[in-house]
Formats: C-alpha cells, structure tokens, sequence
C-alpha cells in the first residue's frame, strides 16, 4: 500500500472540497488521504488531490448547513465507486484493530502525520470482488 501524508507539499494547499475558505487537505484533508490510499491499494489510480477533485465533481461532499465548511461522508468511496466498495458500520471496542492501528500510527509519523490531529471515523470499507 502506498502510504501518503495530508502535509505531503505536493498537495498540502490544495483546497479541500469547494474551495479554499474550507480549507486545505494539509490543514483537514485526513479522510480524503486515507481514503486515497484505500481506493489506489485497490486498483484505482488516485492520489489525495485528485481523489478530492472526484468527491467535488461528484457533489459526494456534503454542505455543512451553517456553510462554514464541507462534509465527507463514510461512504464516499462506496459513491465514488459504486459496486466496488460496501460500506459497514462497527460501534465499540476492538483491541486486535488498536493494536494494528498503533503500527500503522508509527508508520505514519515518519511521513509527517500526527496521530489524533484529525477526527477519527467509525467507517469500515470493504473492496467487493467477483464471484
């Protein structure tokens, strides 16, 4: 899997969602990140940048009602790309997924990322596959 970093200066400054008074993916871009990863481990040739432009293009960002700032939902990759993704919902604690998730935590501050600097989600994707 090829592990990218929101910070990353190739794509740092640009504008997250509808545009630059939301921000950046540097600034709040983590989703988008992780999801870019996901969605090139499983065949789609993406990166943080244009895996934004895709969920802008697609309307699959979601106004926030007070208009300050946009929304991604879980299922944006099932969206994206439909038939090649589900979408589950987990609520509750798993230590096995703790445990892998503070390997990947370590993984990840060596490319710049800060654990816990964005909101987490309860999102678990899985890549459907033929028959």
């Amino acid at each position: 899997m090829i592990l990218y970093s929101q910070r990353d200066p190739r794509w740092a400054n640009h504008p997250l969602g509808w545009g630059p008074a939301d921000g950046t993916l540097g600034q709040y871009g983590c989703f988008d990140t992780v999801l870019a990863m996901i969605a090139n481990d499983s065949g789609h040739q993406v990166d943080p940048p244009s895996i934004d432009e895709l969920f802008t293009n697609a309307h699959i960002f979601l106004r926030d009602p007070t208009g300050a700032f946009d929304l991604l939902p879980d299922d944006a990759l099932v969206r994206a790309y439909a038939g090649d993704y589900e979408e589950h919902g987990y609520w509750g604690w798993r230590a096995d997924l703790v445990a892998s998730a503070s390997q990947a935590q370590a993984r990840m501050r060596s490319y710049g990322s800060q654990p816990g600097s964005c909101p987490r989600t309860s999102c678990l994707l899985t890549r459907l596959t033929a028959g």
